[in-house]
């Protein structure tokens, strides 16, 4: 498997988001968090779906319960140039999707 460097170098290529290796790590810690709170079907609901279909249901969640009340990863986002949860949230789905692409079905 490519390096996490290499994967979000990658990852900005496509979308154009500039985030640091942190942030990144960090929202990868973060779905790896809730996949464990969460029931299979949910998650493999999930996995399947286009991020932009994800914007009014988890991604609203991500913005209001993680974003609003998490003052340090809103920092980090930020320091990145990022200033809206909106967009904050949908960096977050956008790098989820591609990881659920590169990981398969784990």
């Amino acid at each position: 498997m490519d390096s996490l460097e290499s994967r979000l170098e990658e990852f900005s290529k496509e979308n154009g988001y500039r985030i640091s290796l942190k942030l990144y790590v960090k929202i990868l810690r973060f779905f790896e968090d809730w996949k464990s709170q969460t029931t299979p079907d949910v998650w493999a609901e999930f996995r399947k779906a286009d991020p932009g279909d994800c914007h009014f249901g988890l991604g609203m969640w991500i913005r209001n319960t993680y974003l609003w009340h998490d003052e340090k990863i809103q920092s980090e986002f930020f320091d990145d140039g990022h200033w809206h949860v909106d967009d904050m949230s949908a960096v977050i789905l956008e790098i989820w999707h591609k990881e659920c692409e590169i990981i398969g079905d784990e």
